[in-house]
């Protein structure tokens, strides 16, 4: 982006700015203590209610005033008013035929806004030139085509006071965004023998930022000032492996053992007394993260996992480290995600902090100066002590891992810090119902999937549905995530893997709506890892030391690895990954198509040229739907 550019859409978003809500209605509607009163419903963080057009006038016989006006589907706003943060201001918009509401109860909703009208045209022509470039669209996490309604802003008409409408506000995202500042699996980062550290060739510094030892002290610790040692690391440590080797049940579904992992740690122990390590060791029996069996393969930022801002700041996104387990030097299929919350509250902070990743794409990846500034952006999340109120004062939203290694079938399996007993506890897996619901048979299982399913396609298809731990007093989400082989290839009807009841001829078994199925089994992992995506798997590839990560063509937009079945691209090589329906099922809709670390880089680009403040951030809110899923 120019600089030009950058410093126009700042200005604009510095000088616009709003009344306080209880000032403007009491200056413009005195006695309305309804609309004065109003306040933000948090619950609209994740799921917030989606405005299908939004238009904006200036607010006749009142200069320095613009309505804005945003236009819902009907029953997503109970109310006859919004409220709506926008920095530190509340914006109330209503639909009581007051305040610059042209009639009550007609969907429409308007709050009259004091803007500069000079600076909101300047921002128009800058708009109006970026209109050229071509730009993605997005429904969720699929490619449905290029954007529409991309028409150049009506200025003259709303210099004569007119009302126009506003397209979306999204910028295209620089390709050096995806591999600088979103998803970095670079060598000269992820082996950076400052902050990382190689358990083969025992060289780098193991107690660098951004070693498995590091991140996991950081977790095992309650307080900052006081780091556990290595022993009790090494115990924190076991105790989480050893979660593989007894069978347990996770919401009423048996999570069998894997007792591969003993293997895994004796040969850890082995090591840890090695004569290859130099003194000192830890005391028999423990391990030593220098022997630890782990490469980091990438850091990865999910800004995009943000909530909508304008009804609460409890999820920033995430950041993550992904991990793969090492046997000899070589790769395992077994992959370790650190998943952390962003503790930013506030929305100069998000600001600030997607800035700094932004920034990353100027500098020489690899570099120095680069490393120092990543890790000054993923400190903020790995330490002890970044969230005090959260488990061991730690921002790991979970930690989750994706293997085979242990055992058939690849398994994923999810893990919280425990606040009584500090260390990590198996959950159920978010978004995936427990195994037996995915039989592909007309029993009473798949019978009970496909009523969930059905009785809840709308908010499914909206991608607004919350698996639920029970439903029809019958527990229900997983306590681990199978995905059967093969993942890729040609549909079957029962492969690659998929979530599906049974075919119309058993109605009891049978999700109604194609498009339903399809999105209900791409918010699950296993499908998403699998058939739905045409993935291998694991999104980012276990690799050896010395060898850059590879990554599924979900992200990359071109086909990934070749592990189990071919991955299937309908539309060969223009970046985009279009893959078919692995149930077999037609579907009105195209929403197979995928290149999601363009889509990110897009919601990056977007959010560092936005501000806190302005009739644009406004709209951003009025429009901006959070992923409401979790890989």
């Amino acid at each position: 982006m120019k600089k030009s550019a950058i410093v126009m859409l700042a200005i604009f978003c510095a000088g616009a700015f709003f009344t306080s809500c209880n000032s403007c209605n009491e200056k413009h509607d005195s006695g309305d203590e309804t609309a004065s009163s109003e306040s933000v419903d948090p619950k609209f963080e994740m799921l917030p209610p989606i405005a299908s057009d939004v238009f904006i006038q200036k607010a006749e016989g009142d200069a320095g005033f613009v309505l804005v006006t945003a236009k819902f589907p009907p029953n997503a706003v109970k109310s006859a008013f919004l409220a709506v943060n926008v920095g530190d201001e509340k914006v109330v918009l209503r639909d009581d035929g007051k305040g610059g509401d042209l009639k009550k109860g007609d969907l429409e909703f308007t709050a009259k806004v004091k803007d500069d009208s000079q600076e909101l045209e300047a921002s128009f022509l800058e708009s109006n030139k970026r209109l050229k470039q071509p730009l993605l669209e997005f429904e969720g996490r699929a490619v449905v085509g290029m954007l529409k309604d991309r028409r150049p802003l009506d200025i003259e008409s709303f210099r004569a006071g007119k009302k126009i409408k506003l397209p979306p506000f999204v910028l295209p995202g620089a390709p050096e965004l995806k591999d600088h500042s979103l998803m970095v699996t670079n060598l000269g980062v992820v082996e950076d023998p400052t902050r990382t550290w190689n358990s083969c060739t025992k060289t780098g510094n193991v107690d660098g930022a951004w070693t498995f030892k590091t991140l996991m002290k950081n977790l095992a610790s309650t307080t900052p000032g006081a780091l556990v040692d290595d022993v009790a690391l090494s115990d924190f440590t076991e105790n989480w492996l050893l979660n593989w080797a007894t069978t347990k049940v996770v919401n009423g579904e048996t999570v069998a053992a894997r007792t591969n992992m003993n293997t895994v740690l004796a040969t850890w122990r082995t090591a840890s007394q090695s004569a290859t390590l130099p003194l000192p060791h830890v005391p028999a029996g423990k391990l030593d993260m220098r022997a630890a069996p782990f490469r980091l393969l990438a850091i990865v930022n999910r800004l995009d996992l943000r909530g909508n801002s304008g009804y609460g700041f409890s999820n920033a996104g995430e950041g993550r480290f992904v991990f793969c387990m090492m046997n000899n030097c070589a790769a395992r299929e077994f992959n370790i995600i650190f998943e952390y919350g962003i503790p930013k509250k506030s929305c100069a902070a998000v600001k600030a902090y997607a800035r700094q990743w932004y920034d990353l794409k100027d500098m020489a990846i690899g570099s120095e100066p680069y490393n120092l500034a990543l890790q000054a952006i993923t400190d903020q999340f790995t330490k002890c002590g970044t969230s005090p109120s959260k488990p061991n004062q730690s921002s790991l939203n979970q930690l989750r891992t994706n293997e085979i290694a242990m055992g058939s079938p690849w398994q994923l399996r999810e893990f919280t810090l425990d606040a009584a007993t500090h260390q990590f506890n198996e959950v159920t897996v978010q978004q995936e119902p427990a195994v037996i619901y995915n039989a592909k048979l007309n029993n009473a299982d798949v019978q009970r999937l496909v009523r969930y399913i059905n009785a809840n396609a709308a908010d499914i298809l909206a991608t607004r549905h919350e698996v639920p731990l029970a439903f029809e007093a019958t527990p229900f989400r997983g306590g681990k995530s199978h995905t059967q082989a093969p993942p890729a290839g040609t549909p079957s009807g029962t492969s690659p893997h998929h979530w599906n009841g049974m075919g119309s001829a058993t109605p009891a078994s049978f999700i109604t709506d194609d498009n339903v199925r399809q999105n209900f089994s791409l918010n699950t992992c296993s499908g998403c890892h699998g058939g739905e995506t045409q993935t291998s798997f694991t999104m980012i590839d276990p690799k050896p030391f010395g060898v850059e990560a590879t990554m599924a063509g979900f992200l990359t937009g071109t086909p990934g690895r070749t592990l189990a079945g071919t991955p299937i691209d309908l539309d060969g090589p223009n970046g985009i990954m279009f893959v078919p329906d692995p149930a077999g099922r037609p579907s009105a809709d195209s929403r197979r198509k995928f290149a999601d670390l363009q889509r990110r880089a897009n919601d990056l680009e977007t959010l560092v040229n936005t501000n806190c403040a302005g009739v644009r951030v406004l709209v951003e809110r009025l429009r901006f739907k959070p992923l409401h899923m979790t890989h």
